[in-house]
C-alpha cells in the first residue's frame, strides 16, 4: 500500500477492497471506501471498479468523490473541459491526474497516470504513457521517473531535473527532472 498523495486517509480502507480481482494499491482518501477507488496498476478489461465501467482503459484516472461515473469510459475521458461525456468529477481529489490549467468539474488534480488518458495542458508528475499524447504538456516541476516512451509522443514536454540516460523523446528538454527509469 502506498500513502495517499493528496491528503490524510481518514476512514479509508487500506488494501481490503477488490476491484475485479485486483488489489487496490492507491487508497481512497477522505471518507471514501476502497470499492470505488481507482486501481493504479489495474488493467480493467471488463471488470468493475465500484459501479464504474472501465472498459479496457486504466481505472487510475478516476477519483469520483460524489460524482456519477457509471456511464463514463476511462479511456475516452479528456481532462480538458469541465465536463467530459457524462463523467462528473464533483469535488473529489483526482489522485491520478495533474490538471494545472484544467478543471475536471471542480476537481483540483495533482498527480497523473495517463495510460490512454489525454491530459491536454496538464502537468504530469508521474506518467504511465501507453499511447498518451502529450502535445504541449509542460512537466517543468514534475517527476518523470516512470516515463515509458514507446509510441509515446512527447511534443514540447519539458522534464525539469532529469538524468536522462538514453532517453529520446523528440524535442523534449530534460533539464532537471529525474528520468532514472526512462526507456
Amino acid at each position: 500500500m502506498r500513502k495517499c498523495d493528496t491528503s490524510q486517509c481518514g476512514t479509508a480502507q487500506f488494501g481490503t477492497a477488490q476491484c475485479g480481482t485486483f488489489q487496490c494499491d492507491i487508497v481512497q482518501c477522505g471518507t471514501f471506501q476502497c470499492e470505488t477507488i481507482q486501481c493504479r496498476t489495474f488493467q480493467c478489461g471488463t471488470a468493475q471498479c465500484g459501479t464504474f465501467q472501465c472498459g479496457t482503459a486504466w481505472c487510475d484516472t478516476v477519483q469520483c468523490g460524489t460524482a456519477q461515473c457509471v456511464t463514463a469510459q476511462c479511456g475516452t475521458v479528456r481532462c480538458e473541459t469541465a465536463q467530459y461525456g457524462t463523467f462528473q468529477c464533483g469535488t473529489a481529489w483526482c489522485d491520478t491526474v495533474q490538471c494545472e490549467t484544467t478543471q475536471c468539474g471542480t476537481v483540483q488534480c495533482d498527480k497523473a497516470w495517463c495510460g490512454a488518458f489525454q491530459c491536454g495542458a496538464a502537468q504530469c508528475e508521474k506518467t504511465q504513457c501507453g499511447t498518451f499524447q502529450f502535445g504541449t504538456v509542460q512537466c517543468e516541476t514534475a517527476w518523470c521517473d516512470i516515463v515509458q516512451c514507446g509510441t509515446f509522443q512527447c511534443g514540447a514536454t519539458r522534464c525539469e531535473t532529469a538524468q536522462c540516460g538514453t532517453f529520446q523523446c523528440g524535442t523534449v528538454q530534460c533539464n532537471t527532472a529525474w528520468c532514472d527509469t526512462v526507456q
